[in-house]
């Protein structure tokens, strides 16, 4: 995998620099008016430079970066400024403080949630659990501290509130692969750059991911899409009606386009379903080559959940 389950090594005494941030593409029409997507975020990013005060801390980071291999690998980080599960993001937890489910008698798996953020790197001994209300004994329970994952060793009976507090840090990465150290000492606190950005996902493996790239698929079976992929997509199936399913809406934030379909035989269906088999758009045999192209979007259901739409461009 391609994460690291240790902490960055130099607390930020001194603070840092950082916060929330999203990643918006905002096309203009001819006529003026915008379109917002929204592609990713929140999506935090850090400087922590400033915490470098020492010759000690300089051989504590390059030997931190140089395991890390730069970029490569991700790392946990302590957010000075939202690091528990109270609203403040700093008083110490108490275990009714998250609402993470409510039991229905046979579910026993319950993913930490700090309002809408999957919170997946708690700290180890910091968690705490109640159902409705009452504390329970870590003996009820199993939490796992590389994704954040409670599992109980009965499923909590139905409509049983569950709710959770706990201290978390946040996946990071390095966001360079070069850290240009000066000599002078008086020169550290402002010449050393340390830039860090958060891992939305840190349980992606190794291996080159192709986001934003284009691929050429000829394919025989069923395909399921994943942003590795690539987003600009040229289907070939090698016979009819071949389904080609996009990844859980669930598991992306709303908006995209993530990705663009193309069909490239003019003879063959291209069926596009979702991720559980149900049917989004067929790419039937009246359209010519490349004739078109659609966009593969996340729209609101109008209750806050998420569904694919295709769009015609």
């Amino acid at each position: 995998m391609s994460f690291h389950e240790v902490s960055f090594p130099l607390i930020p005494d001194w603070g840092h620099v950082g916060g929330p941030g999203y990643d918006i593409s905002i096309p203009v029409l001819d006529s003026g008016y915008e379109e917002r997507f929204l592609r990713c975020g929140p999506k935090r990013e850090y400087e922590v430079g400033t915490s470098i005060r020492s010759q000690a801390d300089i051989v504590t980071l390059l030997n931190f970066f140089i395991a890390r291999r730069g970029q490569a690998y991700g790392f946990r980080f302590k957010d000075l400024f939202d690091f528990t599960s109270k609203a403040d993001g700093k008083s110490a937890p108490t275990a009714t403080d998250q609402a993470v489910g409510i039991g229905n008698g046979t579910q026993i798996h319950f993913q930490l949630v700090k309002g809408t953020r999957i919170i997946e790197k708690p700290v180890d001994g910091t968690v705490l659990i109640a159902k409705d209300g009452v504390t329970l004994t870590t003996n009820d329970w199993f939490c796992n501290y590389t994704t954040g994952l409670v599992s109980f060793e009965t499923a909590p009976a139905n409509n049983v509130v569950v709710t959770a507090g706990y201290e978390f840090d946040v996946p990071v990465r390095f966001a360079t692969d070069y850290l240009e150290v000066v000599e002078e000492h008086y020169l550290l606190e402002t010449m050393l750059k340390v830039p860090l950005i958060e891992l939305l996902d840190p349980g992606l493996t190794d291996g080159e991911f192709n986001y934003g790239g284009s691929q050429h698929l000829v394919y025989s079976g069923q395909v399921d899409l994943t942003l590795a992929y690539g987003k600009v997509l040229r289907l070939e199936p090698t016979a009819n009606n071949i389904q080609v399913r996009l990844p859980n809406p669930a598991d992306l934030e709303f908006g995209g386009p993530y990705f663009y379909l193309y069909r490239v035989d003019s003879t063959k269906n291209v069926l596009i379903r979702n991720y559980d088999g149900a049917a989004i758009y067929n790419m039937n045999s009246t359209l010519a080559q490349d004739e078109k192209c659609f966009a593969a979007i996340i729209f609101n259901n109008g209750d806050g959940t998420k569904r694919w739409g295709i769009c015609d461009i």
